[in-house]
């Protein structure tokens, strides 16, 4: 019994040392060895894992391959082809680099979550919450502080200043920190609604913390994700409860993007400094070039998507930065925007479409799972909350390069939860039919 207690003592340790790293790696800068530290201790965790169980290692492989068998052929075969473009690279030390950050290690903390959600009641794990709420409050706190003290505590300036100063501040930029604050609303709101503790109300407040951020940093396509996502469900639910929730959630976005998109300060950031509208919805590519962001992105996208079709199985080695630089006359071409703003496309140039193809059917088996498991669940909220932000998660994909680094991290913790929960509450229902 002592022995076991030890490991698992171990093992909490590992994990939570690993989380705090990497919650802290998400909204910071200059935070690298952070992230380093944070894999590397969620590794060892894995390794230890069959301990805490009380299991052999050979029994628990043995036990853990016949339950996800062909998840495990998926994955290892997207993790060879990938490390094939480490391989070929013209830069083979950035591509290993982002071999291990963007993809080993995120595919190890999915596995440790999917042991977490099979064999403990990971929605318990408060100390877990506890960091991740910090991390937000402390980073949202510390950039709004900033950015007043930048427009030298002039009210007008502070609120339409909300991303001017992100290239100075140590908040990771805007794109970055969407994955997590996205991430963070949907999990602190399932919280809420299904913890029936003190601390629910703090989950709340959280929650709507990261959303009111979304908001002010005007986090379009986050904020279509989220929408699309309650949109989605309200239709395939079937509990007249939770519909009210999902409707009165949906009302809520709608007053706050509304509502900021009436003020002066909410038209400079969510519109004005983003497109020209009647530049925007002109006929003409050139025009679109000129608009502005989204304008920017309908142009480049027909020609990456060209550049990565004359050779689809052929890609210029794993990594932004190699991207960039082996692909240097086509970024010309494409505004010197640098990447495609699309991660299955920015896969698809880096490692071929065969590689993109395999991690989009993990995608969408994910997001089945998420569904099945909400449905399993008799749509529990947090369950419900998983299969939002995997939604919100994919829109947001195809508008930004969420391949590279951090931002990648919150997609593989959602998706080890659904494989774990849902692994489970199937062989629950088995078991009582």
């Amino acid at each position: 019994m002592k022995i076991f207690l030890s490991f698992n003592q171990i093992f909490n340790s590992l994990l939570g040392l690993g989380w705090f790293f990497l919650s802290l790696a998400l909204f910071l800068k200059h935070t690298k060895a952070l992230e380093w530290l944070g894999f590397i201790f969620m590794f060892l965790s894995f390794i230890i894992f069959p301990k805490v169980i009380k299991s052999s290692n050979l029994e628990f492989i043995a036990s853990f391959f016949k339950k996800f068998k062909i998840l495990i052929v998926l994955l290892g075969t997207f993790l060879v082809s990938l490390f094939w473009f480490v391989i070929i690279s013209p830069y083979p030390q950035a591509s290993i680099e982002a071999f291990l950050l963007n993809y080993f290690f995120h595919i190890i903390v999915f596995l440790v979550f999917i042991f977490l959600s099979y064999f403990k009641d990971f929605t318990q794990n408060s100390f877990f919450w506890i960091i991740l709420g910090l991390s937000v409050v402390f980073s949202i706190s510390y950039h709004l502080a900033f950015v007043l003290y930048k427009c030298e505590f002039n009210l007008k300036c502070f609120l339409s200043s909300s991303f001017v100063y992100i290239s100075e501040s140590l908040l990771k930029g805007v794109v970055t920190t969407s994955a997590p604050l996205v991430f963070s609303f949907f999990m602190f709101l399932g919280l809420f609604k299904e913890n029936l503790s003190k601390q629910r109300f703090i989950y709340l407040i959280l929650s709507l913390i990261s959303l009111i951020f979304l908001v002010y940093i005007g986090r379009r396509a986050a904020l279509l994700g989220i929408f699309t996502g309650y949109l989605i469900l309200l239709v395939f639910s079937e509990n007249q409860i939770l519909k009210r929730y999902f409707l009165a959630i949906i009302v809520l976005i709608i007053i706050l993007t509304t509502g900021f998109l009436l003020t002066p300060y909410g038209k400079i950031i969510m519109i004005n400094s983003r497109d020209n509208l009647t530049l925007l919805f002109s006929k003409d590519p050139e025009n679109w070039a000129k608009s502005g962001s989204m304008g920017m992105r309908l142009y480049i996208w027909p020609i990456y998507l060209k550049k990565s079709l004359e050779e689809p199985f052929s890609g210029t080695g794993l990594g932004r930065k190699v991207q960039k630089k082996v692909l240097s006359e086509t970024n010309k071409k494409a505004l010197s925007l640098e990447h495609s703003h699309n991660l299955f496309l920015n896969l698809a140039l880096q490692a071929g479409w065969h590689t993109a193809l395999l991690f989009l059917v993990f995608n969408i088996w994910t997001l089945k799972k998420a569904y099945c498991l909400w449905k399993l669940s008799n749509e529990n909220f947090f369950m419900a909350s998983l299969f939002l932000f995997l939604i919100s998660f994919l829109i947001m994909s195809f508008l930004e390069g969420m391949e590279e680094g951090t931002r990648f991290t919150t997609f593989w913790i959602a998706a080890g939860l659904v494989w774990g929960y849902e692994q489970k509450y199937r062989e629950k229902d088995s078991f009582s039919s």
